[in-house]
């Protein structure tokens, strides 16, 4: 299916359909939801409100369809800076997007060079480590 908008309806229509659905890709999501036919104007962190209200439309479709929902999503921000404005402007909304979307998820894996990390896995263990 394709939900290049109100990809909450998709996932709300989905759920008596499937055992489980493959969200690909968040980045492109959002890329459509900030720079898309119906972008919002204003300032970036306004913007940025209007995408992260969005995302938590998504979310909770997800967390509401009792099935198993897997998001894709890019990694924008391991590399250099972008030399302009709006190429920073979407490496600063994909990392605090994938941020809220990994916060709201039971397991993270970033993926380099064809290894799964377990990102929360991990975290936990620095956690423990510190106390």
């Amino acid at each position: 299916h394709e939900a290049p908008y109100h990809a909450e309806r998709t996932l709300e229509a989905l759920s008596a359909e499937t055992g489980a659905v493959l969200f690909d890709c968040l980045t492109v999501y959002m890329c459509n939801l900030l720079y898309g036919k119906d972008a919002p104007e204003g300032e970036f962190l306004e913007r940025c409100q209007v995408v992260f209200d969005e995302i938590d439309k998504v979310l909770a479709a997800a967390r509401n369809c009792g099935k198993i929902v897997v998001f894709v999503t890019n990694e924008v921000g391991s590399g250099i800076v972008p030399d302009n404005q709006m190429a920073r402007e979407y490496r600063d909304l994909a990392g605090w997007v994938n941020q809220r979307v990994a916060n709201e998820a039971d397991h993270v894996y970033y993926c380099v060079a064809g290894q799964a990390v377990d990102v929360k896995k991990l975290a936990f263990k620095f956690e423990d480590e510190g106390e």
